[in-house]
């Protein structure tokens, strides 16, 4: 678990890095990049900076290959933000929590259009759907 030190200069650093990206690298492979998350290591020598790319896989990579060979003026650019003894060295990473959300979602959706294309419950199932039921409760 973070200390709070950690997590105020890990969205410090998240809230800059954002502004850095929209405002100061004009490389136009960054421009779909945000900054999901910040996790800054205990010695405040690394930060792992998590984000998400809006686009298909060869946008994602080319996105993050941008981001790596940019990271030395980017992290220059960051010192000059921060009021901090030492600038984290910046380590990329892709957000894969927001992938599997957006993966379950689709998921959902084809059970939800699956169910809605069958044909309703006859009286006859739903009456034995409700005994099985009150079984499971008595047990």
């Amino acid at each position: 678990m973070p200390t709070l030190r950690q997590a105020r200069v890990a969205e410090m650093i998240k809230r800059d890095l954002s502004e850095i990206l929209s405002k100061d690298v004009g490389d136009p492979r960054v421009a779909l990049v945000s900054v999901t998350d910040v996790e800054v290591a205990q010695d405040f020598s690394i930060a792992k900076v998590f984000i998400s790319v809006m686009g298909d896989e060869s946008e994602k990579q080319a996105a993050m290959k941008a981001l790596r060979n940019g990271a030395g003026f980017i992290r220059g650019r960051l010192g000059a933000m921060l009021e901090l003894r030492t600038v984290p060295m910046l380590v990329f990473r892709f957000d894969e929590g927001i992938d599997r959300g957006v993966r379950m979602f689709e998921l959902l959706r084809e059970e939800k259009q699956f169910a809605e294309s069958l044909p309703p419950a006859t009286e006859e199932e739903l009456a034995a759907v409700r005994e099985e039921m009150a079984e499971e409760s008595e047990k």
